[in-house]
């Protein structure tokens, strides 16, 4: 019985502290409110909140993904290309977000920074079938049919 109590009081303990600390850090609250603003469709505001997480240090999953969406329901993806780069020096292992770039950068057709990040992808997690399949579709759709071929190939020779 003693040691059920120590351990459910150890996680109690564990989370509070996290939600403590999620709450009183200020790159936390800048994503907090980032977030409402995207879930309320306030893309512009959601923008701001989401480059001050960015600057103080906050990169994760969500946070690109919902940037991405956010800056281009504004259309002002077009100016903030250097942000991505700015993205992957802060967090260079975090291969979900960086495979969430590439889809971006397909879904506005620029196939060569979508190939670019799903290259990246592919160098630290070469068996990601989703991210060599968006490789295989970018790389056809910017006219490098060899090299599609042979991301194809490889698909179709995984099991």
């Amino acid at each position: 019985m003693n040691k059920i109590t120590i351990v459910l009081t150890l996680i109690i303990l564990t989370v509070l502290t996290t939600v403590v600390y999620r709450s009183c850090n200020q790159e936390w609250l800048a994503f907090s409110k980032a977030e409402h603003f995207y879930k309320n469709k306030n893309y512009d505001e959601a923008i701001n909140y989401y480059l001050i997480a960015i600057q103080k240090g906050v990169v994760i999953d969500n946070l690109v993904g919902h940037l991405a969406k956010s800056l281009l329901a504004t259309d002002k993806y077009k100016t903030q290309f250097s942000l991505f780069e700015d993205l992957k020096n802060k967090n260079p292992e975090n291969v979900s977000a960086f495979s969430k770039l590439g889809n971006f950068f397909f879904i506005i057709e620029d196939y060569r920074e979508s190939i670019k990040f799903y290259e990246y992808v592919l160098n630290l997690k070469p068996n990601d079938k989703i991210t060599r399949y968006g490789l295989a579709l970018s790389l056809s759709r910017s006219g490098e049919y060899d090299r599609a071929a042979d991301e194809y190939k490889i698909l179709l020779s995984e099991k």
